[in-house]
Formats: structure tokens, C-alpha cells, sequence
């Protein structure tokens, strides 16, 4: 199943393996870090782009750890992508 997020490693952002972070060289306790593509257009054109993090957060105005913590994510994340291309068309 494909998510919205990836668990990344608290101090370096890497991905974490089953928990070990390769670059810090131990295990950590995971945090969810965007990691998703959306669809954008201008009503002429449209591309698909790829969201990480900081990005993520600034589209939809919480954390991948708050997101994944809503009983409904994916009602919840589709609704906001909605909105944030609703925004966009005015």
C-alpha cells in the first residue's frame, strides 16, 4: 500500500530501515516526513511534482505526524489537496 509519508530518522531525516538509520549508524525512534506526488495546473497546463517534507507541511498546514495520527488520513489528505487546488484556481 502506497502512503503519504516515509519514517525517517529524527536527527538526519534519512529513511530508516526497520528502525536503523545507515547515516547515524544506530537505531531511532521513526517520524513520519511527507513523501507524496500531486497533480498541479494552471487551467492550461498540468504537471505531476513530488512533495517532500518542509513542503508537505506548508501545503497542508500540519505534520506527517499529526496527519497519520487522524483517524481518517486519507479522507482528510485528499480534502486538503482539494482545497490547496481550489486555492490556486482563484
Amino acid at each position: 500500500m502506497k502512503t503519504f509519508y516515509y519514517n525517517s530518522c529524527r536527527d538526519c531525516r534519512k529513511k530508516l530501515n526497520d528502525g536503523y538509520c545507515e547515516k547515524c549508524e544506530n537505531e531511532k525512534e521513526p517520524k513520519a516526513a511527507y513523501n507524496f506526488n500531486m497533480k498541479v495546473s494552471d487551467g492550461t497546463e498540468s504537471m505531476w511534482v513530488h512533495v517532500f517534507n518542509n513542503q508537505g507541511e506548508e501545503l497542508l498546514g500540519m505534520t506527517a505526524e499529526d496527519m497519520k495520527s487522524v483517524t481518517d488520513y486519507k479522507a482528510r489528505f485528499n480534502a486538503l489537496i482539494y482545497k490547496v487546488n481550489i486555492i490556486n484556481e482563484v
